[in-house]
């Protein structure tokens, strides 16, 4: 680089003279020198490097400038409303900047940005950008811009900027909520602008009020009001440093009266608000009047009672509500009070589905209370479309990515004015599950879980597996020929081989599993009733089983089954002084439909004044039902009315039909005060009884806990038997009595689905033998080898058991719903077959399976079977086997000890043996938690 010199010359002038020209000269070079440094702090590049180097003089710097005017660089301006090159940007405010090349020709400028905000350019040759800094900032934040030239990257120069607080800025349209306080208390303003952050106050009277940080564009002050305030109230925002300041300056008003009003409302006293639907409590306190009666008045919506209660109402008015109480003995004396309605802050009581289907979008219906049209509904922290139904019902589309596992954290947001977000809620998740879980629900929903179908469930989700399941081909039983097969025995035989094959084997194990809980309360039994008509009634029960209740009553009631069972068939009208059968009409309101009391809608009797429980029926009732079923008997072969001055030989194929001269055509009345009139046909008659019965209150939770009982638990709760009930009454659309609706409710529910994650001790059934005795056999793949798939021997070993299929000895089933096991308070009716010598017996069967000794059936548990292939791992082998009968719940403790057990055991077969012998026979297995 050249370094100009300046010659020298000798000097003519006056002493004095060239005092004062060194003097000037000297001032020249220093204003030069101060200048460089100040340019060479905003010029940064390789080639002015080494020329600032070479600098080291007052004259060497007057040089350099010279040379470095033909040297092109480039410069940053920056202007924010603060000013020009202030080296600072508040938060969320932008700042414009400028490149400026000092020589050369035009150049197109690169920007780039370190550290936090957003930096956008344009212009002619990308000379100009707006950056904009977060509306949040960490300590000592700053953030550098380099601008450079594209085709020379080298020169370059870059501007660093510290991040500071912004001014806070008031709205000017509805900054300020309420914009008018009563006297005597201290009154939220919500304030909504711009630039606030955490340390944002508000000032009033010198003195620095509370006040509560809700985001970057909402502020709460609390103002102190004096009783004797009047006028209007200054008030001013400031912001801490780094930046911030003092921001706008915002003005109350305060209205004092002679008469004080006071408003008590959910979210505080004095607040200038009402949540939108809620009510506020107003008291006028008059003083200079010794009649202290006031009138109440409203303008703006809602609406007041004469004692002062307001009800604000459920969409936001246009503006501010005003309250008046006038005296009622001056009318000219009057107090308002300006009440802005704001949006409640939501909460969330309840999901359903509960469980969500991952990989898809499910409608979710949100339950809950606070919710307004602008409710958002969001699902872990992302807004999902939201459909507003009430203030307590919200519809979101919720997208659960696929393989979603977990539950899903939802809340719901209202927007302003007030609103706010509700507490998270937790109570729903993604229906992708567990091996663990999907093992759960298959104990619940068919006669026992198989690996391949854990998978299965584990895979597809709990919705889809009921929706499968609904939608799976009916296994209708074979039906029981007159000459039945020599190796049966009897036709009863034949009808329970069909039946085993069925549980054992039939894809729509659901439909066979509610059949099996229907059978267990519309009772028959084959010890009364012929083999080949069993069959046809449980054909009827699975055909029914995703149907109506009302259609189960109508096909049990004219069932022939049924009608030979409980006498309904050939029970004709009765003569004068006489009852008609009483059987069916009894059975079916105690066993089959309502219960001995009256229930609330959770199943829990109701009582009346003295604490007593209050009888459903009378005798009377039952007779008149009793009435309303005579005249039936057997269809002729083709199902229609027989001749009855012939023989009508038995037709269990077709219900039964009515001969109307056999029937009782007088009133009759039912329950509730329903009076069916005289003179209607038989089939009038029995339409009016049984939607007597099917719209009575007892029957959905009744019912509702039957099933619960039969499917999840032995001892529902209230809430959950209430839940369901609910759903009974009403499947969303409106239909009482919907199987599909009730069945889902059922599985679905929280408390079915509680024990998942967690066994909970008092919850769950005793397996009863039959479902012990499916589980075990589809568990460990048993099959059939009997030369003529005859599985009736099966009966035998359950009969043992306590439970034979379709053999119980009276209508009140193997065991009732209502057994509670001795010396405890718990419902558990599976414990009425169990005692010390089922226990055994069931110990000894479970010696038979595992040693492959069940006549005409055959399991492979050698070791190159799925669970022989596990034995040379026993903690593999154990665990395997506690997933597939234990859903993986099993005792930690327990695990040990079979490990531990099985560890010394060296032939694998033996081994698996023994590890699933001691499984199935733990009673943490017997007992479904």
């Amino acid at each position: 680089m050249r370094i100009f010199r300046m010659k020298s010359h000798r000097s003519t002038a006056p002493t004095a003279l060239a005092a004062s020209l060194s003097l000037l000269i000297m001032s020249t070079v220093s204003s030069e020198v101060s200048r460089a440094a100040t340019v060479a702090s905003h010029y940064v590049s390789a080639s002015h490097a080494s020329v600032e180097s070479a600098v080291v003089s007052s004259g060497l710097k007057t040089a350099f400038l010279a040379e470095s005017a033909a040297t092109q660089t480039i410069h940053i301006t920056a202007t924010d409303p603060d000013g020009v090159n202030k080296a600072t940007a508040r938060l969320g405010i932008p700042v414009q900047l400028k490149a400026t090349v000092s020589a050369g020709p035009a150049h197109v400028v690169q920007w780039i940005l370190q550290g936090r905000g957003t930096l956008t350019f344009g212009g002619t040759n990308n000379a100009t950008a707006t950056y904009t800094a977060p509306v949040t900032r960490s300590s000592n934040e700053t953030t550098t811009i380099t601008a450079r030239l594209a085709s020379s990257k080298s020169v370059a120069t870059s501007y660093k900027m510290y991040v500071i607080n912004p001014i806070p800025i008031i709205s000017s349209h509805n900054g300020v909520v309420p914009d008018q306080l009563l006297t005597g208390a201290q009154q939220a303003v919500s304030l909504t602008g711009t630039g606030f952050v955490g340390g944002t106050a508000a000032i009033y009277n010198g003195k620095t009020l509370s006040t509560t940080y809700d985001g970057p564009n909402h502020l709460t002050a609390y103002v102190p009001v004096a009783d004797n305030a009047s006028g209007t109230l200054k008030l001013q925002l400031r912001s801490p440093a780094p930046g911030g300041g003092l921001g706008t300056v915002f003005y109350i008003t305060v209205d004092p009266d002679k008469i004080a009003l006071t408003a008590k409302a959910s979210n505080g006293v004095n607040t200038g608000t009402a949540l939108m639907g809620s009510t506020v409590s107003m008291s006028a306190a008059v003083s200079g009047s010794t009649d202290k009666a006031v009138s109440w008045s409203v303008t703006g919506g809602g609406s007041i009672s004469t004692s002062g209660v307001y009800r604000a109402p459920t969409e936001l008015p246009g503006g501010p509500v005003t309250i008046t109480a006038t005296l009622v003995a001056n009318p000219a004396i009057r107090a308002s009070y300006r009440v802005t309605v704001v949006n409640p802050r939501p909460s969330i009581l309840s999901a359903a589905p509960f469980l969500i289907p991952a990989g898809r979008t499910t409608s979710v219906t949100i339950a809950g209370n606070g919710f307004v049209p602008g409710t958002t509904v969001r699902v872990n922290n992302v807004a999902v479309p939201t459909t507003y139904e009430s203030p307590s019902s919200v519809v979101a589309r919720v997208a659960v990515p696929g393989g979603s596992r977990g539950a899903l954290a939802i809340t719901a947001l209202n927007p302003a004015p007030g609103g706010g977000g509700s507490p998270q809620f937790t109570g729903a998740q993604a229906s992708a599950i567990s091996l663990s879980s999907a093992a759960r629900v298959l104990e619940q929903t068919t006669f026992g879980p198989t690996t391949s179908l854990i998978q299965h469930v584990g895979q597809e989700g709990i919705d889809a597996w009921l929706k499968e399941q609904f939608d799976a081909p009916r296994t209708v039983l074979a039906p029981i020929p007159v000459k039945f097969p020599g190796y049966c025995g009897d036709a009863a035989n034949c009808m329970e081989s069909e039946w085993w094959r069925a549980t054992l084997t039939g894809q729509d194990q659901l439909r066979q599993r509610v059949a099996f809980a229907l059978s267990q309360l519309f009772v028959v039994s084959s010890i009364n009733i012929q083999g080949q008509a069993t069959d046809i009634y449980a054909n009827m029960l699975s055909r029914d089983a995703f149907s109506n209740w009302l259609t189960i009553m109508r096909d049990v009631t004219l069932s022939p089954v049924m009608g030979v069972y409980l006498n309904t068939l050939y029970n004709q009208a009765p003569p004068p002084g006489k009852i008609a059968n009483e059987n069916y009409a009894r059975e079916n309101l105690q066993l089959f439909s309502l219960g001995l009391e009256l229930l609330n809608q959770d199943g829990t009797p109701k009582r009346n004044s003295s604490g007593k429980t209050i009888p459903t029926y009378s005798q009377a009732q039952v007779e008149a039902f009793a009435r309303a079923y005579t005249g039936y008997v057997w269809a002729a072969s083709n199902g229609g009315i027989p001749n009855i001055d012939v023989y009508t030989p038995p037709n269990f194929n077709y219900p039964l039909v009515a001969i109307e001269h056999w029937h009782d055509h007088n009133a009759k009345t039912l329950l509730n005060g329903t009076t069916l009139p005289g003179g209607q046909t038989a089939a009038e008659d029995l339409t009016g009884a049984l939607h007597n019965i099917f719209n009575h209150p007892n029957l959905p939770p009744f019912v509702s806990k039957q099933l619960i009982q039969h499917l999840v638990t032995s001892n529902p709760s209230p809430a959950y038997v209430a839940r369901v009930a609910d759903v009974f009454v009403d499947n969303g659309a409106h239909v009482r009595g919907d199987m599909v609706a009730v069945i889902t409710a059922i599985i679905t529910d929280p408390e079915a689905r509680a024990g998942d994650t967690e066994p909970i001790a008092t919850s769950g059934h005793l397996t009863e033998p039959v479902l012990w005795i499916t589980s075990v056999m589809r568990g460990l793949g048993f099959v059939s080898v009997d030369p003529h798939d005859d599985y009736q021997l099966l009966s035998n070993y359950s009969g043992v058991l306590g439970e034979w299929p379709y053999q119980a000895e009276s209508v009140f089933n193997f065991f009732p719903p209502s057994y509670v096991i001795p010396g405890t308070d718990l419902n558990a009716p599976e414990f009425g077959v169990e005692n010390t010598a089922s226990v055994t017996d069931r110990m000894t069967l479970a010696d038979d399976m595992v040693r492959n000794a069940l006549d005409s059936f055959n399991v492979d548990l050698s070791a190159t079977s799925p669970l022989g292939k596990l034995a040379h791992n026993p903690a593999s082998l154990v665990d395997a086997l506690g997933t597939l009968f234990m859903h993986g719940m099993m005792d930690p403790n327990v695990r040990s000890v079979i490990i531990n057990e099985v560890s010394t055991i060296t032939n694998p077969e033996q081994r698996v043996r023994i590890a699933t012998y001691l499984v199935i026979t733990l009673t943490q297995y017997k007992i479904q938690h």
